[in-house]
Order: C-alpha cells, then sequence, then structure tokens
C-alpha cells in the first residue's frame, strides 16, 4: 500500500504521531458531486448448489476527476429455497485519504516541522465481513428482492462498528431488443451502528437498466442518488453513474 515520505523522527515521537493520526481525515466531496463507479462481476457454481460471487469496483470521485476507492468482494452462497439464499464473505476497500505532510528543519538542536501546502494523501484499508440474507419472489411478471446486509467495518484508525444494509429491487417484466433490456428500480438504506452516533445515515435511490450482451455476459447502466446524514443533521448528496458488466459461469 502506497503511503507518503514522512521524517522517521517525527514518526518516533508520541507527540509527533498523535499529530499525524490527528491530520489523517477521509476524503469527502463537495455537496453535489457526480462520481463513476465502474463494477466488473463473475458468478458460478462452486460445489453442489453452493454459488460464488467476485467483484472489483473502482470509483472516481470530484466530479468523476479523482481516484477515490477501490472495492474487492468475494462472498458464497447457497440456495436454502427458491426464495431463499443466504451468502457470507468479506469486501476490501482501499479508500483515498488526506494526510498532511511535513518538512523537517534543524537548528540549534532542535527540529521544527513545517506543513507542505498542498499536502498528499495515501489509501486506508477497510476490511468488511458481511453477511447477506435475500428474499426474491416473482409476481406476475415483477422480480422483487430484499437483500439485508450486515458488515462489520474494521477501519485504520477507527472504532469497529457493524453497519447493516436492507435494498429492496424491482425489477420490471419487460425485455426490450434482442438485449433483453430490462428497467430495475431500488432503495437501499444504511444503518451504522457506530458508538458515539448509531443511525439510518445513507439511502441509495437507483434506477437504471439491464442488458444480456451474451449468453454469458450481463451489462448495466445506473444512475444513484447517494443521501448521506451528517453529524449536524444536515445533508450531502452525490450523483453516481455506475457501469457494470458480469460474467456467469
Amino acid at each position: 500500500m502506497y503511503r507518503p515520505q514522512i521524517s522517521i523522527s517525527r514518526l518516533l515521537t508520541p507527540l509527533g504521531l498523535a499529530g499525524l493520526l490527528a491530520a489523517t481525515a477521509a476524503r469527502a466531496y463537495d455537496d453535489g458531486d457526480w462520481q463513476l463507479w465502474l463494477r466488473l462481476a463473475a458468478s458460478g457454481n462452486l460445489v453442489g448448489k453452493t454459488n460464488i460471487q467476485l467483484e472489483e469496483e473502482t470509483r472516481m470521485g470530484d466530479d468523476m476527476d479523482e481516484y477515490a476507492e477501490q472495492h474487492l468482494l468475494g462472498l458464497l452462497y447457497y440456495p436454502l429455497t427458491d426464495w431463499l439464499k443466504v451468502g457470507g464473505g468479506t469486501r476490501t476497500v482501499f479508500a483515498r485519504t488526506n494526510r498532511d505532510i511535513y518538512t523537517a528543519k534543524s537548528s540549534g538542536g532542535e527540529t521544527t516541522y513545517t506543513p507542505v501546502p498542498d499536502g498528499d494523501h495515501y489509501w486506508r484499508q477497510e476490511d468488511r465481513p458481511t453477511i447477506d440474507v435475500t428474499f426474491a419472489k416473482t409476481l406476475a411478471g415483477w422480480l422483487i428482492e430484499d437483500r439485508n446486509w450486515l458488515e462489520y467495518r474494521m477501519k485504520e484508525g477507527e472504532d469497529d462498528y457493524f453497519r447493516y444494509r436492507n435494498r429492496l429491487q424491482v425489477k420490471a417484466p419487460w425485455k426490450w431488443t434482442r438485449y433483453a433490456i430490462n428497467p430495475v428500480v431500488s432503495v437501499e438504506p444504511h444503518y451504522s451502528d457506530k458508538d458515539e452516533s448509531p443511525d439510518w445515515d445513507r439511502v441509495w435511490y437507483t434506477g437504471g437498466v439491464d442488458a444480456k450482451i451474451t449468453k454469458l455476459i450481463n451489462a448495466g447502466v445506473y444512475y444513484r442518488l447517494q443521501s448521506d446524514k451528517l453529524a449536524d443533521g444536515s445533508h450531502r448528496d452525490y450523483n453516481i453513474l455506475g457501469l457494470m458488466m458480469s460474467l456467469k459461469f
């Protein structure tokens, strides 16, 4: 993982280490920012009824001009019935995180540190063991899914906590053109069980289309509005354009 360069003497002093941690902050974009999320996925039968799902997602922020996050996901699924499947796995996230950079100057036996005006960043790792329980039913051709995610978020430099995500998704029965294009809509609220401020702090509103490119390859495009609830009760919204492609084997 890339780490910006900093004086060894600063790292070895307790006061310097505390200052370094205090200067670290997750990258947050302006209200109304446009982002691009690109996802590649592969899924298929592993053994018996057990299925495997692998995903990689790249996220671009700051009006799609800055590499913001990289997500790697691996899950195993098992269908208990034709309308219920359970799964488990883990997601690893590398998130762009701001960090102040200092230059050191020694004079008269004392060392002083001066911040570099533009600072820099590093990639903070987060691990998320995940449990997934999904209910699915087709009614009059409409596919309705209720997906329940429970994640344990382990971020560098922060306390661990659970997050629950509930996605209600509806896929239309219509199939347009030879690519079988289907409209899809969903809503997905997030509940973060943080010690200092447990709350429903994020909602995704998503609409898009899925298409079948070949017998084994699916693709999709969607728009997502992400609405985050901030500590002061206000909200910050992101506009997300998503592109995805998946392989079934």
